[in-house]
């Protein structure tokens, strides 16, 4: 498995989406039961798990699919978590557009990402960029 879980964080990263959507949803509305995993250096994504998705640590370089049930006006944060050895990269499909994030972090980095679908692109709306 390219990933390893990551449980860390998730208490964090929770109340800062919370706070960064500035809305009183319930949690299932923006987090997904457990975190996303990939395989052979890819990651799926799958739209309807919810806006927020939590990638497991990186600790292989991965390519971010083309998401599944990809509807037009919805919106995917993505979060990403450097291993302790750091430098993994993150390519992107050709279905998202605009992406600014850096091939890749230092040790322990985190970054999150946000899309929009306009029904035909995944167009970046923001980027934390990766921050320790």
């Amino acid at each position: 498995n390219i990933l390893v879980d990551d449980l860390i964080g998730y208490t964090s990263t929770e109340s800062y989406i919370a706070t960064y959507l500035n809305q009183d949803r319930k949690r299932s509305e923006y987090f997904i039961p457990n975190p996303i995993g990939s395989s052979a250096g890819s990651l799926p994504i799958d739209a309807n798990f919810g806006t927020f998705q939590r990638v497991n640590t990186l600790a292989e370089n991965i390519t971010v699919e083309a998401p599944t049930n990809s509807d037009s006006g919805k919106t995917l944060i993505l979060r990403f978590v450097q291993d302790g050895t750091g430098g993994r990269t993150v390519a992107w499909n050709a279905i998202f557009r605009g992406v600014t994030l850096a091939s890749s972090g230092t040790s322990d980095q985190r970054a999150l990402v946000e899309f929009f679908n306009d029904g035909v692109y995944w167009i970046q709306k923001s980027s934390s960029g990766w921050v320790s």
